[in-house]
């Protein structure tokens, strides 16, 4: 079972690496507008119109798709062939109703554009003069179920002899909304541009003495976090270095302290300036590579976590300058799974999780309350 469920989801992620969902809704909609401009089959027409659009809403929620946040932008020549059955079937054009459908067709048509415009990651947070926010995400989905349902709706009117009037305003107003937000999408990434080429003077500014890399899957944002109050206890001027969006977004909503966002390994330079002396990493993740080049810096692995699994003992973690460990125990982890240490790298700092359980103080039989920690 298992087996056949891991071979569907490969099927999955293959069709759309493919883009035959593209193709396949592609020639649906040519199939649609054929019938709606040659014949006088309105309700099939219609049927299979909204078969169509809903299509491409159908795939996002399928194994090995995106899922619907990605929705934007996809499937544009199905949605515009569409509406051209839509304006097609209309039962009367006027003035009013032509314009709605070319607010509709211009929006439909700015879906894709609009799309990777919301795929430009975010640069910094929590950087006096560098604040600047980007519509959330959520406008992106906003838009694609906004379009496809005013898209819906006319053919649906048309299929009881509806008054398109309603749709047209809709449809205009839809438009409006597009242009606010293409125009504060572009001040993003005018935004950022500036940003990309004045970190060399801010990085100066700062004048950082350490920073933390972090790059990991979403939602696990505790590896850096169990270490920000001891960072922020060293009273040094310091940024937290992040890879992707999804960890920029996490680890702004658990630190005041200034949050850099440099995805590819060419945009690292600038962050590296003369009072940079100590990068400090949690995990032992890819990326951490990227970083490991620049010799000028100590680089120090603290960890997020000690447990006799294969992980605690990687040698991997011989690429590090430093490696802080929780205590005697974590050193000798190593020697005895085979895996050789030079023991100048390690230094015995404890673990945050542990930091405030106190030692019993006397016998535990003499203990008014005792506590067993299991470990």
């Amino acid at each position: 079972m298992a087996s056949l469920l891991s071979s569907k989801l490969t099927l999955q992620a293959v069709l759309v690496k493919l883009q035959l969902p593209n193709v396949i809704l592609g020639m649906l909609g040519f199939f649609v507008a054929f019938l709606a401009v040659l014949t006088d089959w309105k309700a099939l027409t219609i049927a299979l119109a909204l078969l169509a659009l809903g299509g491409g809403v159908a795939l996002a929620f399928l194994p090995g798709s995106n899922g619907p946040q990605m929705l934007l932008g996809q499937f544009p020549l199905n949605r515009a062939l569409v509406l051209v059955a839509a304006v097609v079937l209309a039962p009367e054009h006027n003035w009013w109703l032509n314009l709605g459908f070319l607010a509709l067709g211009i929006v439909v048509l700015l879906e894709p554009p609009i799309a990777r415009m919301f795929r430009v990651p975010p640069f910094a947070a929590n950087l006096p003069g560098w604040e600047y926010s980007r519509p959330a995400d959520s406008f992106s989905v906003a838009l694609f179920w906004i379009d496809g349902a005013l898209i819906a709706l006319a053919l649906l009117f048309e299929a009881f002899n509806i008054s398109l009037l309603t749709v047209s305003v809709a449809a205009l107003a839809d438009l409006v909304f597009v242009g606010w937000l293409m125009l504060r999408l572009a001040g993003f990434q005018k935004r950022r541009s500036a940003f990309d080429k004045a970190l060399p003077k801010i990085m100066k500014e700062l004048q950082p003495a350490f920073a933390l890399h972090w790059q990991a899957p979403a939602g696990t944002s505790y590896q850096a976090k169990m270490w920000l109050p001891y960072l922020e206890r060293l009273n040094k001027p310091y940024f937290i270095l992040v890879r992707t969006a999804t960890n920029f977004a996490d680890i702004c909503k658990e630190t005041d302290a200034p949050v850099i966002l440099r995805g590819g390994m060419s945009e690292l330079a600038d962050i590296v300036c003369d009072s940079l002396k100590v990068m400090f990493y949690v995990n032992t993740a890819t990326r951490n590579d990227h970083v490991l080049r620049y010799k000028e810096l100590t680089h120090v692995q603290l960890n997020h976590g000690d447990s006799d699994k294969a992980p605690s003992y990687n040698p991997m973690f011989r690429v590090y300058d430093r490696n802080f460990v929780a205590g005697q125990a974590a050193i000798d982890r190593f020697a005895a799974n085979g895996v050789w240490m030079p023991k100048e790298m390690f230094t015995i700092v404890g673990r945050p999780q542990v930091a405030d359980v106190k030692q019993a103080s006397a016998p535990i039989a003499e203990l008014a309350d005792p506590t067993l920690l299991y470990a």
